[in-house]
């Protein structure tokens, strides 16, 4: 199969007519989900999981230690990108699902990623592959001004549209697989969305949220029916907490787990249920 990106220049020359009336809705859309945006990625998650599939599994994992402020990764264990679904997700109000197949808004959801990164990147392993340990599929990041301006280089209204360029419009290819997505990977999951974080604002936001899902008085995995698995983790330089929530079975009931112990400052991490 040809998992390659196609080139962008066909995509930019036909943004650049449009930009001024693309980029605007871009951000809109994206504060429209202010402080959601994590729910929106673990939707996308969900949603990736087929209906009527019941194993299926989330890691959100935090790690604070990596780039300036902080990298969030959201894997899956649900069904790997296919080209359409890299089309759709670079384009505005759209989504390869169908009606009634997810919790998802239209792919808009994902645009709420802007408020806490700039620079989104999506593994995924080989959708005709079978699904083992390696991200082989499309693997790809949205082309930013830098690029855009590259790419016109001394026309003259380069700079102009370089700047008016709506964000997550073009796909452009990664070849390195980083070592937090490859070790996702080997866990079983097929899909990872990496964002590193904009700056502190962005971290305390995700920190937030995490918090708010795992002391949510209302266990989430209550409206996750596909999902067997969902894992909270966050690292940092002198400690790491995870937290995971599994599917209750006849013979037992809901079960938080705490691999490590752990309290965030003034909460508890470990909670019985």
């Amino acid at each position: 199969m040809d998992r390659q990106i196609p080139p962008c220049h066909h995509t930019i020359r036909r943004q650049q007519n449009h930009s001024k009336t693309l980029e605007p809705p871009s951000y809109t859309s994206a504060r429209e989900y202010a402080g959601r945006s994590l729910f929106e990625l673990l939707q996308n998650g969900y949603d990736a999981h087929p209906r009527g599939r019941c194993d299926g599994q989330v890691h959100v994992l935090l790690d604070e230690e990596e780039g300036e402020w902080g990298t969030l990764y959201v894997a899956n264990g649900g069904t790997p990108f296919a080209w359409r679904n890299v089309e759709r997700v670079c384009e505005l109000a759209q989504s390869s699902k169908a009606v009634g197949e997810g919790i998802g808004n239209k792919g808009v959801g994902f645009r709420s990623v802007l408020l806490i990164s700039d620079a989104p990147e999506i593994f995924s392993a080989d959708p005709d592959g079978p699904n083992g340990p390696e991200l082989d599929g499309y693997c790809f990041r949205f082309a930013h001004r830098g690029d855009v301006e590259a790419f016109l280089g001394d026309e003259p209204n380069a700079h102009e549209v370089a700047a008016e360029f709506p964000p997550l419009q073009v796909p452009l290819p990664l070849d390195e697989v980083p070592a937090i997505c490859r070790e996702l990977a080997a866990k079983g999951h097929v899909t990872v969305v990496r964002l590193p974080l904009l700056n502190e604002a962005a971290r305390a936001e995700v920190r937030l949220r995490l918090r708010e899902l795992a002391e949510a008085k209302a266990p989430v995995m209550l409206f996750l029916d596909r999902l067997a698995s969902l894992t909270l983790e966050r690292r940092a330089t002198t400690r790491r907490a995870r937290r995971e929530s599994s599917l209750p079975s006849p013979s037992r009931p809901w079960i938080w787990g705490s691999l490590e112990r752990f309290s965030w400052p003034g909460a508890a991490w470990r909670r019985s249920v």
